[in-house]
């Protein structure tokens, strides 16, 4: 992770990173908080629409980890996928306190 905590100490957020395959960005998630609080912690969620159940539901379980950030081309996700974000949008807006 490429961060500067002198920054952190002026603004409320820093990405975590940039990696879009959910696998690969589960490591990131997890190992944020060691350097970065979690709620300053801007974590990024790309669910595709190709993605097999297991790896979209772990690209947002991975953004709920701190701040959840969403990408990615969500207009073109099936009505179930959609939901399946909207669920998770609501499941941080409720927990969100925990976090931090």
């Amino acid at each position: 992770m490429r961060m500067d905590y002198a920054l952190l100490s002026i603004a409320h957020q820093q990405s975590t990173s940039d990696q879009q395959d959910a696998v690969l960005s589960a490591a990131v998630t997890v190992s944020a908080p060691a350097s970065i609080l979690p709620e300053q912690a801007a974590n990024w969620a790309y669910p595709e629409q190709s993605m097999s159940p297991g790896e979209f539901t772990l690209s947002l379980v991975n953004g709920i980890m701190g701040r959840l950030y969403l990408s990615g081309h969500l207009d073109r996700l099936s009505e179930d996928q959609f939901a399946l974000v909207a669920e998770a949008v609501e499941l941080h807006k409720e927990r969100r306190h925990a976090i931090s």
